[in-house]
């Protein structure tokens, strides 16, 4: 069995889902898939983890000086997702959004309407996609990644009360709402994130609710567990 890097170790203990797709890229762009998909997750988790909002803060104002050091053709620090990144062309201005919504989200920001989540999704998860297919050189799915990123919303609001606070008032219309609009978007091809988002909704719908009051495909979790591990596209 192949050593992974600390970066693959970090990033399957954070979130599985990710590392179990992140096994389908090429190899010529695994760690800096590996390494795009542990930012991510690295930021995305401040607000959720944090005590207090400043100490929130200062963590993403590290991100944020880091990108811009880089941005301004500074060497990288010598961090392990930063040095297995430095060899790749990157789009760090997508960074800096996303960390721009992160920090509106320690600053108390709350979503006043499913366009809004849309829009959050749009500047966070999705640019982090951006940059996964730009690696891949493949052509950017905005209606996988809108529904990948409703799908971890969802995810989050069945676990996490902290997320309640963020993003609904009523969890579970909230959640229903994300899972039906993530549904609608997901493409007839196999990948692994879609896989992954399938998997979820599914079990969203028969944990959560009827599942007949939403269009969700059902699936045999074996069958989503063998075609995981199938060779398709991280994408």
């Amino acid at each position: 069995m192949a050593e992974f890097s600390e970066n693959a170790k970090d990033l399957q203990l954070k979130n599985k889902d990710k590392f179990l797709a992140a096994l389908h890229s090429r190899k010529t762009v695994f760690e800096p898939s590996i390494a795009i998909l542990l930012l991510e997750e690295e930021i995305k988790s401040i607000p959720e983890t944090v005590s207090e909002p400043m100490i929130g803060k200062i963590k993403l104002q590290w991100w944020r000086e880091v990108v811009q050091e880089i941005l301004q053709n500074k060497p990288p620090r010598p961090h392990p997702i930063l040095l297995a990144l430095k060899d790749f062309n990157v789009n760090y201005s997508l960074l800096l959004e996303a960390i721009d919504y992160y920090d509106k989200v320690l600053d108390g920001w709350q979503p006043k309407s499913f366009t809004e989540i849309e829009e959050f999704v749009e500047k966070t998860n999705n640019n982090f996609f951006k940059m996964i297919y730009a690696l891949h050189e493949k052509e950017y799915d905005s209606n996988l990644a809108t529904a990948y990123g409703l799908v971890n919303i969802a995810k989050n609001l069945a676990k996490n009360s902290k997320s309640h606070e963020n993003f609904a008032t009523e969890p579970q219309k909230m959640l229903e709402m994300l899972c039906n609009k993530a549904d609608s978007l997901l493409p007839a091809q196999n990948s692994a994130f879609r896989i992954i988002c399938k998997y979820y909704l599914t079990k969203f719908a028969k944990a959560a609710y009827n599942p007949e009051k939403i269009s969700i495909s059902a699936r045999n979790p074996r069958l989503i567990a063998k075609l995981m591990f199938s060779k398709v596209d991280i994408i």
